[in-house]
Order: structure tokens, then sequence, then C-alpha cells
């Protein structure tokens, strides 16, 4: 009877520099890109600034009916509400709305004195860029219906089935903008947005996950199928097979 005897080495836990820093190279696109956005949001909040009204309020909106065919045009949209946006320093929009739809807009300016430098009236114009055909809502609804068919997968209740939805509704923000309606476009946009963000750095997150994952796996001997020791790795047991059932990808 024959014995063979096996050295077995206690693997040796990193230290904390080392940790961090295979943690941050594991994950340098999330670093890379949470630096950027801290970057990009901390410039725009110091350099953000409120554009002052060239003229108040009351005063361009007597200034627009002052004109009779601005004042005409005005009184054919039925207009319920305002909303004056500073262009510069000298300029400025006053946006006529009927519920959530802007149907006219009149540009007001100081040259010398209060002026009205145009009118236009969207109630009686188009919106859509393109093709009349493409911006159809029943051939957005038909596209949609293919982009589903295509990329949903089984079983439905899957999370990706959920990123295929959302992507989809952010047609919707087409279809309120082809109306005028551009506060339902901008309460659909922002959080589909959001979401979308938020799931690619999840993806970012798993895939430095994966790789971390498989180089553990990569220290077992091919030809003896015993860990090598190497500081600062802890050996995985094997490959984990994914399960296609897994609700969160």
């Amino acid at each position: 009877m024959s014995y063979s005897s096996v050295a077995l080495s206690t693997p040796v836990r990193p230290s904390l520099a080392v940790r961090m820093r295979n943690g941050l190279r594991l994950h340098t696109a999330l670093v890379v890109a949470l630096m950027t956005l801290a970057l990009a949001w901390a410039g725009l909040v110091v350099t953000h600034g409120r554009t002052r009204l060239a003229v108040p309020e009351a005063v361009a909106l007597r200034q627009a009916f002052a004109d009779s065919s601005t004042a005409r045009m005005l009184a054919s949209t039925h207009w319920q509400r305002i909303d004056v946006t500073p262009i510069d320093d000298h300029h400025e929009v006053v946006a006529f709305y009927r519920g959530l739809s802007i149907v006219a807009t009149v540009s007001v300016g100081v040259e010398g004195h209060v002026l009205t430098l145009d009118s236009v009236n969207l109630s009686k114009q188009k919106y859509e860029y393109g093709s009349n055909v493409a911006n159809d809502s029943r051939v957005l609804a038909m596209l949609c219906g293919v982009f589903l068919l295509m990329t949903a997968v089984w079983p439905l209740w899957r999370v990706r089935n959920l990123d295929v939805l959302v992507l989809a509704g952010l047609t919707l923000s087409a279809v309120f903008y082809n109306r005028g309606m551009l506060l339902r476009m901008a309460l659909v946009s922002y959080p589909g947005l959001t979401y979308i963000a938020t799931r690619c750095a999840w993806w970012v997150w798993e895939g430095a996950a994966r790789r971390n994952h498989r180089f553990r796996s990569s220290t077992i001997s091919p030809a003896t199928g015993a860990a090598r020791s190497r500081p600062g790795c802890f050996v995985s047991s094997g490959s984990r097979r994914r399960s296609p059932w897994r609700w969160w990808d």
C-alpha cells in the first residue's frame, strides 16, 4: 500500500490597500463614470445662474396684446396660461398654453423700448421632424410591437423584459412632443432615462463581479486540479453555471 502526501497552503488574506486597488481595477468603468458625473454636476452647479427677465411678465403680456394682429391670433388659440422664458439679457419668449399643449409664442425684446419681435400660432403647425408617416401614432405602435417581439425573453418575469418596456415606453416622449405636450414628454423621459442609467451601472458592476469570479477560478491548476498558492487570491471551488431562470438579468 502506498501513500502520497499533499501539501495544503492556507490562502493569505490581502491587505486593505491591495483589496481596494483590486476593487478599483475591477470596477474601473463604473468609477470613471461616477467621477465624470460628479465633476459635471459640480461644474453645472457652480456655473449655473438664473437669467433675469428682460421685461417683467406683466409688461411682456401687455406688449403682446398691444399689437392688433397678435391679439387676434392669441384670441383664436383660447389660451389658458402663460410661461415667460428669458433668452438673454434683452429678449424673452412668452409661451401660451391651452391645457398641457403650447399653442402660441410671442417674442418680446428691449431695444431702447419694449417691442414685439415675433409671434407664432403653434396650434396650426406640425412639430414632427422627418416623415409624417414615420411619426404617425399607428406606425410608432407597430414598430414598438416589433421591438418588443424581437427583444423580450422568456420567462416574462425577468427584469430584462422591464428594460425592454422602459425603452419602448420612451417612444411616448416623441408622441407627446409631436402634440406639443412638453410637460408630459418630460415626465415620461426623465424617469425612463434614470432607470436606464441605473441598469447600465448595475451591468457594469455585475460584469466586474463576473471577471473577478473568472480570475479567481483561473487560479486552479488545470493539470492537477489543485489550487495554486497566490498571495491575495481566494480560490473558488469551480465556475458557477448561470441559470437561465434568474429573474434579475
